[in-house]
């Protein structure tokens, strides 16, 4: 029984298992977009997706930063309250 736990729990196991999937992942993700000397997909893909999912969301992050930079400064507006319909206290929030 010890025995088939070790051949089990062996990290050659998973290396056999998983290295044809980690191998096509690789050459996917990793392919270089313009040459040799250009950039990974996996670059493009994130700049893709992060432009998409700003605009998708309304510019949240950017809208953040800006509230940030402000309370940083001190002032301590209340920049939701146009975007929600009730009143909501400090413990509530």
């Amino acid at each position: 029984m010890h025995l088939i736990e070790m051949y089990l729990c062996s990290p050659s196991l998973f290396d056999t298992l998983f290295q044809p999937i980690i191998d096509f992942l690789a050459v996917v993700l990793f392919f270089k977009i313009g040459g040799e000397n250009g950039f990974p997909f996996i670059v493009l893909w994130l700049f893709v997706a992060a432009i998409f999912f700003t605009i998708r969301r309304g510019f949240i992050n950017l809208l953040g930063c800006y509230i940030l930079s402000n309370e940083v400064a001190g002032d301590f507006r209340d920049y939701w309250s146009r975007l929600t319909s009730g009143k909501m206290t400090m413990i509530e929030s």
